[in-house]
């Protein structure tokens, strides 16, 4: 994780329990985004707000992966949002 954590952007601390990340964030769903892709397992301790944008991330990839990639981003509801062409 410390490869994958910028030292600007947030702290790594060890604690008996294990690692904590300290950082801030504007936007809850990036930082959402952020955590994820850190591929490990972890507890968001506080803000709440961010616990939630984690289930709703998670919400979003587990629909997205059972219809197929069907269900994606801005092109999910309305068509014409659509940022490219669509997978087949």
């Amino acid at each position: 994780m410390a490869r994958r954590t910028p030292s600007a952007a947030a702290a790594l601390v060890q604690t008996a329990e294990g690692v904590l990340l300290e950082t801030r964030a504007e936007r809850f769903d990036t930082m959402a985004g952020y955590l994820a892709g850190l591929g490990c397992p972890l507890t968001v301790h506080h803000p709440a707000e961010l616990r939630e944008a984690r289930i709703r991330l998670s919400d979003r990839l587990a629909s997205g992966a059972a219809s197929g990639g069907r269900t994606w981003g801005p092109c999910a509801d309305d068509e014409t949002r659509c940022r490219g062409p669509r997978p087949p």
